[in-house]
């Protein structure tokens, strides 16, 4: 079934890196069904050995990349989708289960968006927490194709005055990359120096954490608008178990409850928390 937003029907490519955790990525891959309930969505999983099996058997295509540095995976990965036929990018870890509610409240048509906040459920306890953010987490982010391409048409440009910018306050005669589209919207408040075309990158290739940040500093730095949807109800859920990059104890413990899980869903946490 397509999702349609006036009419015209739109393609989604979900990316997502796999790493260990066989068990919490079920239940991941049993999460996209649900998606694509909804929306003509493509996934591609960026594994690091070992998934092709289970990446055939929903239908996800296995593409396989070292796992460290996390951002240089997940640029590999992002360079991989670009082969692909799609109009919005969906951004999900490969321990993120999203609500199917949300492919009908997303503001479809703006540049990027997402959600500021999600549950966190400690599979091995039952025990649950918020993330409540300041700024769009990487679980659920969507970004139009058009955008992320024109990032590559990158100009490195030098400040002829001090100004306030994506970088904060720029002083005269500072060199900055960005992307030509943002270029020409500062007019002639900078000086170039050079372009050039390159491989569109969402995060720091080195980093092994802080990707979601990471991601928003380079939107921004690219001038690319970020619409927050925001709700009372908890429409994404971060699984933690024995391997994370930021374990359970890194948030606030607070109690809520999501009614869009499927059985076979609660089911696969019930038996983790009993083997844990």
């Amino acid at each position: 079934m397509h999702f349609t937003i006036c009419t015209v029907s739109i393609k989604v490519l979900c990316l997502t890196a796999l790493w260990k955790r066989p068990e919490i990525t079920e239940i991941f891959f049993r999460g996209i069904c649900r998606l694509r309930e909804s929306v003509d969505l493509t996934v591609l999983a960026v594994h690091s050995g070992g998934f092709e099996e289970m990446c055939r058997l929903y239908d996800v295509v296995p593409v396989e990349h070292r796992n460290l540095p996390l951002g240089e995976k997940w640029n590999f990965g992002l360079k991989e989708a670009l082969q692909y036929d799609w109009d919005y990018l969906l951004t999900l870890g490969s321990d993120d289960l999203l609500s199917g509610e949300i492919m009908d409240v997303y503001p479809w048509g703006e540049e990027a968006f997402g959600l500021n906040r999600c549950g966190v459920l400690n599979t091995l306890t039952g025990e649950t927490a918020i993330f409540d953010n300041s700024y769009v987490i990487g679980a659920g982010r969507v970004i139009r194709r058009d955008v992320i391409e024109r990032m590559g048409q990158q100009v490195t440009v030098k400040y002829r005055e001090c100004m306030v910018g994506p970088y904060g306050v720029t002083v005269p005669g500072r060199e900055v990359t960005i992307s030509r589209h943002f270029w020409q919207k500062l007019g002639g408040q900078t000086e170039l120096i050079h372009e050039k075309v390159t491989t569109p990158k969402l995060w720091g290739d080195d980093l092994n954490r802080g990707l979601d940040y990471s991601s928003d500093c380079i939107l921004n730095a690219n001038g690319v608008i970020q619409k927050i949807h925001l709700s009372d109800k908890i429409l994404a859920l971060d699984l933690k178990s024995e391997v994370n990059i930021w374990g359970f104890d890194h948030y606030a413990k607070k109690d809520f409850t999501v009614d869009w899980l499927s059985k076979e869903e609660e089911d696969a946490i019930r038996r983790l928390r009993q083997a844990g």
